[in-house]
């Protein structure tokens, strides 16, 4: 079974590529002032950079792109202090300036990649607003709830209308937690354990999910949703990114945050339900068991289409 993916996998190359990045540039500034950094150390740490880069490239161009157009700029800026400080420093200032054009080259591309022609249609554009759009590890995402308000032992849907960002499988799923609030205890929502969502290299898929309320429930309660991300590998086929879906910050959490003068509030997604008082309840009524969760491809491209464009990206 796939495990849990996060940044694709490739946290390490990430925190090994940006050490290599800095200890060259350390070097640099050190030659720049005069010094006579390790020309091994430079050339290994200059192969271990250029090797993580391409890997990442290959992977994930605009996470590449992000990179390395962050490095740029920082060694502009550095490199121009360097000549401006010195008076006149023209290996410092031809630095500054090739990597200035390095730097403004990643973001022209970033900002084509973002906006351009994608092949491969996008089924959440098409029907809703970009900014309702979110994504977590490659997968873009939506979800709703049918109802805001229901009786009492009345069901309630969740649909989650998504699309895979990468050419290989990815597994989405919907952790389901009711929240009472204060005063009111016990379990007032019931659905199927865990509902997934498969989606296949690029797809787009719907996930149904129905919910039984408590007959004795009454009142305002709060449906949080947990999406998780499962799958690793491939590459990335879609270009355009929603912005970053940000987890719920636990009451927990917000607490400790506190405690060493830390503000965390916000984030996570979640439905405001008010059930009404069904007064034809018997009492002692247990809910009824919850249908379970349907899911259905809407789209799904050919694989020579995803082949051909998973290489040209």
């Amino acid at each position: 079974m796939p495990t849990r993916e996060r940044n694709g996998g490739f946290a390490v190359l990430w925190v090994v590529a940006v050490l290599a990045l800095f200890t060259l540039a350390t070097a640099g500034l050190m030659w720049a002032r005069g010094g006579t950094p390790d020309p091994v150390w430079m050339g290994i740490c200059t192969a271990v950079a250029a090797t993580c880069l391409a890997i990442e490239a290959r992977r994930d161009r605009n996470e590449f792109l992000r990179l390395f157009g962050a490095f740029a700029f920082i060694s502009a800026l550095g490199c121009g202090a360097v000549a401006l400080s010195d008076g006149s420093h023209p290996v410092a200032m031809a630095t500054a300036g090739l990597s200035a054009i390095a730097a403004a080259a990643c973001g022209l591309a970033l900002w084509r990649q973002q906006y351009g022609d994608e092949p491969l249609p996008n089924v959440l554009r098409e029907r809703l607003d970009d900014s309702v759009i979110v994504e977590l590890d490659g997968v873009q995402f939506v979800a709703s709830c049918s109802d805001g308000e229901v009786l009492a032992g009345e069901e309630i849907r969740v649909q989650v209308l998504a699309q895979n960002g990468f050419d290989t499988e990815r597994r989405l799923e919907i952790g389901l937690t009711g929240h009472a609030g204060l005063g009111k205890r016990g379990t007032m929502f019931f659905s199927e354990k865990s509902p997934t969502l498969v989606l296949p290299g690029g797809a787009a898929g719907l996930l149904t999910i129905p919910i039984a309320t408590h007959p004795r429930a009454r009142g305002s309660y709060k449906l949080l949703v947990d999406p998780q991300v499962h799958g690793t590998g491939g590459v990335r086929v879609r270009r355009w990114r929603a912005k970053p879906f940000s987890a719920r910050v636990s009451p927990r959490l917000q607490f400790l945050g506190l405690l060493v003068g830390m503000w965390a509030w916000g984030g996570g997604l979640e439905f405001a339900v008010k059930i009404r008082r069904n007064r034809d309840a018997v009492r002692g009524a247990e809910p009824e068991t919850p249908a379970p969760s349907e899911q259905e491809i809407v789209y799904q491209p050919e694989p020579t289409v995803l082949a051909g464009w998973s290489q040209g990206l």
